[in-house]
């Protein structure tokens, strides 16, 4: 499969994105900065369908391979950080839940974006439904069943873990639909007209509110406009090696500020100088690879 460092830039930029928006008010920065602090965690839905389309295009589907390695990436990462937080909550005394639900990714004691994992868990199995449906029945059908159900939770909210995937779950299918844009760089008009008609639906919502502004950043009617600052991205071939290793370990980063977070949330600076070394740490630790050295790292 082509390794696209832009990818892992975006990554890396997301990552830092998360962290700066769980460590203070993104209310306060100005408009532009705001906006683009809310696309942090639709880009990573996205190009989770986006890498794991392209892994399936590549290689195919099948279950025995593609289910171990999934697993490998995300779970096995996620069983020190639970019972991190498990002996967490017994040392300073915090509200644990230990139950079923611990089984599809809600942490014991909830901390800052705790949901995404249980979505990022839930995408191993719905990436590749949505990628079968695509090439079984047709990429249009499963674009525009995964938009309906997304708009219909949005449109009709109802609390619950399985009504949340169900809301994000259009994220997933665009990203399966750029897997074979990021390859060709030949952007198709559904993608350009889905670009233009979710800022014009920001710029409306935003003049006269229907949403609140975190709900509206991160819904199905405005997916496309962070889809196209992926295939920008992409398309202009942005990289930075600090960051392309930051979005490599992203995934490492994101679980170490569940735990950093729960403890210690002093600002910013002290965040990010506190997450970033002890989740590249633990991204080391985990792969055995030191970021920085390591020339050709395969999209995991």
């Amino acid at each position: 499969m082509e390794h696209i460092r832009s990818i892992d830039f975006l990554k890396g930029l997301a990552i830092l994105g998360v962290i700066v928006m769980h460590s203070t008010s993104y209310h306060t920065f100005p408009k532009p900065v705001e906006i683009l602090l809310l696309q942090s965690v639709p880009i990573f839905l996205i190009l989770m369908g986006t890498v794991g389309a392209m892994s399936l295009n590549a290689n195919g589907f099948d279950w025995r391979i593609y289910f171990p390695k999934r697993i490998r990436r995300l779970v096995v990462p996620l069983i020190p950080v639970f019972f991190a937080t498990i002996l967490i909550a017994y040392i300073y005394g915090k509200q644990m839940y230990l139950g079923w639900v611990n089984l599809v990714g809600e942490m014991p004691v909830a901390g800052p974006g705790s949901y995404f994992v249980t979505l990022a868990l839930s995408g191993i199995v719905i990436i590749p439904l949505l990628w079968i449906v695509s090439r079984k029945i047709s990429m249009a059908f499963m674009l525009a069943t995964c938009f309906f159900v997304s708009l219909n939770i949005e449109l009709f909210p109802t609390p619950g873990l399985f009504p949340m995937i169900l809301r994000n779950i259009f994220f997933f299918a665009l990203g399966v639909y750029l897997s074979e844009v990021v390859v060709t760089r030949e952007v198709p008009r559904l993608l350009t007209v889905g670009v233009l008609a979710s800022i014009l639906i920001m710029i409306i919502f935003t003049q006269y509110p229907v949403f609140d502004i975190e709900t509206l950043y991160g819904n199905c009617l405005t997916a496309f406009f962070v889809a196209g600052i992926i295939i920008t991205v992409i398309s202009l071939e942005w990289s930075w090696k600090p960051i392309d290793i930051l979005g490599q370990a992203s995934w490492h980063i994101f679980l170490t500020q569940l735990v950093v977070l729960i403890v210690f949330n002093y600002n910013v600076l002290i965040n990010l100088l506190l997450i970033i070394p002890i989740g590249l740490g633990f991204y080391y630790l985990d792969s055995g690879e030191i970021p920085f050295l390591n020339k050709s790292v395969e999209h995991q």
